[in-house]
């Protein structure tokens, strides 16, 4: 269902283009926030170039489906070393073992140290015969302008709502649990997926709703800076959530007729915008973007936590 969706989305459709064209570029770059949706991109790239149809039934795509294929080798960019990466130029000085392309894929190709992408960078730019290299990244931030420059770049792109409730179905969950899943994931498939799958991560969300519903005063914020939606390994996602649940408030407070993602909490998210105006929700919102940025700071998480409520507890009650 994953392959579903990616087929129609417009890289995959460049990509299938480049291949019936016979103009399959040397270099691509896969961005994309979503790690399930570029994995799967990944897996679904190799496919479409070993097998013309991607069939997902031929011995070749059985060997790429299972991480067997001879030619197709994959990588973890985040654990790469500028050694893994030399042993990557010397494998393409070699053919195709069952004569078609040799494709060499790294994801997370925003953890390769400017060493090891600049050992790269002539296989990259010049490769052998039939190779071809993709790197994924989350963002371009991290990636060479001289890598960027040299590849064609896809884009993954968010997913409509409705199609992630329909792959969740698909999966065998609740029309209720897809829904909310969904919603909540914003477009992300990985987000979608987690929140359905894991009782952790809902737990995490009701825990964040709740502590939004109750905070009234700033003498709460000695016990609630230390819950462990605030700890070091889950404030990024509980920042998240602080954004889904503030953007709903902010769009009920506003009276904007726009579709809500915090779904099936009416309950919850009435008692989150009491006493917020539309211009202290927007400078709730404001306070978690700021609080992201303490965060690349490496601010501690704590630290972040209490600026993050201080300031929702300010905005609510300066911006009446």
């Amino acid at each position: 269902m994953v392959f579903d969706l990616l087929k129609k989305t417009p890289s995959y459709l460049a990509l299938k283009k480049d291949r019936d064209n016979k103009s399959l570029s040397h270099a691509y770059l896969v961005i994309g926030s979503d790690s399930l949706a570029r994995k799967n991109f990944l897996t679904l790239a190799a496919l479409t170039v070993i097998c013309r149809g991607a069939c997902m039934e031929c011995a070749s795509c059985m060997k790429v489906l299972g991480g067997i294929h001879i030619d197709v080798k994959t990588y973890d960019g985040g654990k790469m070393s500028v050694k893994d990466i030399n042993g990557i130029v010397e494998d393409t000085q070699t053919r195709s073992i069952e004569g078609g392309k040799k494709l060499y894929l790294i994801d997370n190709a925003e953890g390769l140290s400017a060493a090891a992408q600049n050992k790269l960078l002539k296989t990259y730019e010049e490769p052998g015969e039939d190779i071809i290299i993709f790197l994924a990244a989350a963002n371009e931030d991290s990636i060479l302008t001289t890598i960027k420059s040299r590849a064609k770049k896809l884009y993954i792109p968010p997913f409509p709502s409705k199609e992630i409730v329909n792959m969740l179905l698909v999966k065998g969950f609740e029309r209720q649990n897809a829904e909310v899943a969904a919603a909540y994931a914003q477009g992300s498939l990985e987000r979608a997926d987690r929140m359905s799958g894991e009782e952790d991560y809902r737990k995490n969300f009701i825990a964040v709703l709740e502590v939004l519903s109750s905070l009234k005063n700033s003498k709460q914020l000695a016990e609630y800076i230390f819950l462990p939606v605030f700890s070091k390994d889950k404030i990024e996602l509980t920042l998240d959530f602080l954004e889904i649940i503030l953007s709903d408030a902010l769009t009920l407070v506003s009276g904007a007729a726009v579709e809500l993602k915090t779904v099936h909490r009416d309950f919850d998210l009435k008692q989150v915008i009491k006493d917020f105006s539309p211009a202290g929700a927007a400078m709730a919102l404001l306070a978690v973007s700021e609080g992201r940025k303490m965060l690349n700071y490496n601010i501690n998480a704590t630290s972040v936590a209490e600026k993050i409520l201080f300031d929702i507890l300010e905005a609510r009650y300066k911006w009446q």
